[in-house]
């Protein structure tokens, strides 16, 4: 279902959805556990100890394997957060998560602590973040320079982080995708206009330069992302008008969701990877030859077959399905999951409540692989 047909925008994190929420756990208790699993008590108490299966996915797939990537609903800048959210789903999981997805807006208070403390922790833990650069304005007022001064703030603090690190003979790495989504209009406030897209992307990379120049810091240390949403909203601009040019993007990426029954409309339907991400990994393939491809986000919810209906052992299995596609499509490098509940019921693991065992199973194939951070940047940065 394209998500630009309804009212349907992800929150940031989002817990009003307390009735999914109330569901899962009454149906924990009256026996779902073979599905939905409570972690032992030895497992909590080992859950900050990060714990990988031996992997050879680099003979796998010819030298790229899939990364594994998650967004949490909590915000990442404490150490409780990232063993709450990131260590023990690790643990649990068997298989570290290489990324960690976020969100910031380019009129952030305080740019400079919401990036360098959340990011350096990430760091130090084995995360590299994935960064939505986001605006409340239009792409026309950053294409127009309104925003130069919160941009300038915004770039000045990741360079500034970067150069602290630096100066430890370090080097750091982070993946940014400015504008996501700007091919829907539904949920954000720039989306709709690929010329003044473009104008903003190229002038808040230049911004980013010009403050990494006076840092003197690597540019290559971030890698450029261009994420629309997979489906284009009816009637407007498809998404490969807004690409801003190869010699502009690192990565390209999109997102796409099986909104399954959660919609409680007519056009309500389960989706696997044929329509969710085949058409656009080959059009992201045509559009940016030879680029990596991720999928920036992504989520099931698990009503199914009719809305209502909380289908648990449906979600299972789409894990094990779509992942198991993934594996065999050209390009893809990354999956990104949305661990948040929103309109519908996307997460698969809270920490000691909930655990889905198909993703698990889904990720123990070995095209799935670890990377440090040491790692994806050495794999992702730009010479």
């Amino acid at each position: 279902m394209a998500k630009t047909e309804i009212a349907h925008k992800k929150q940031l994190p989002d817990w009003s959805n307390k009735l999914a929420a109330s569901v899962l756990i009454l149906l924990i208790f009256m026996g779902y556990l073979n599905l939905v699993e409570r972690p032992s008590p030895a497992a909590a108490q080992t859950a900050a100890r990060r714990v990988f299966l031996p992997l050879t996915a680099s003979s796998y797939r010819s030298g790229s394997p899939i990364l594994l990537g998650t967004y949490s609903p909590a915000y990442m800048g404490t150490q409780a957060a990232i063993d709450t959210h990131l260590k023990s789903l690790d643990y649990w999981a068997g298989k570290g998560v290489s990324i960690a997805g976020t969100f910031l807006g380019i009129q952030d208070a305080n740019p400079q602590y919401n990036v360098g403390v959340p990011l350096e922790l990430l760091w130090d833990n084995g995360y590299t973040a994935f960064v939505n650069l986001m605006t409340k304005g239009t792409a026309a007022q950053i294409a127009q320079g309104v925003e130069d001064g919160n941009i300038q703030e915004v770039a000045a603090a990741f360079a500034y982080w970067m150069r602290l690190a630096q100066q430890e003979n370090q080097e750091r790495f982070v993946f940014i995708a400015p504008l996501p989504e700007a091919n829907i209009t539904n949920g954000n406030s720039y989306g709709g206009d690929p010329a003044s897209f473009i104008a903003a992307y190229k002038r808040i990379q230049d911004i980013f330069a010009s403050e990494f120049a006076k840092a003197k810091v690597p540019f290559h240390s971030i890698s450029w992302v261009f994420a629309p949403n997979g489906v284009d909203e009816p009637g407007r601009p498809v998404f490969e008008t807004y690409y801003p040019g190869g010699d502009r993007v690192d990565l390209v990426a999109f997102s796409s969701y099986n909104w399954g029954y959660c919609v409680h409309w007519k056009y309500d339907r389960w989706q696997l990877g044929p329509e969710l991400y085949l058409p656009f990994v080959q059009r992201m393939n045509a559009l940016a030859p030879g680029k990596p491809i991720f999928i920036a986000q992504t989520a099931s919810t698990s009503e199914y077959p009719y809305p209502n209906n909380y289908d648990y052992t449906q979600k299972s299995l789409w894990f094990v399905d779509i992942y198991a596609y993934l594996e065999g499509l050209d390009g893809v490098r990354g999956i990104l999951y949305f661990n948040i509940d929103g309109e519908c019921d996307w997460s698969f693991y809270k920490s000691g409540v909930l655990q889905f065992e198909g993703y698990r199973q889904a990720i123990s194939s070995p095209a799935f692989e670890y990377w440090s951070p040491a790692d994806v940047s050495a794999g992702f940065s730009q010479p």
